[in-house]
């Protein structure tokens, strides 16, 4: 991952509202995104 695309990833996670106690938003996100790599595994 070059410094562009981590920049990104960064920008997109601090825009996602998590405020302590409400991270359900943010951890679907991640989720998600791991799902979608081949080699990512997630525990539902």
């Amino acid at each position: 991952m070059n410094a562009e695309a981590l920049a990104g990833l960064l920008e997109t996670l601090v825009n996602i509202p998590s405020e302590t106690g409400h991270e359900a938003r943010i951890a679907d996100w991640l989720a998600s995104r791991l799902a979608a790599v081949p080699s990512g595994e997630t525990l539902q």
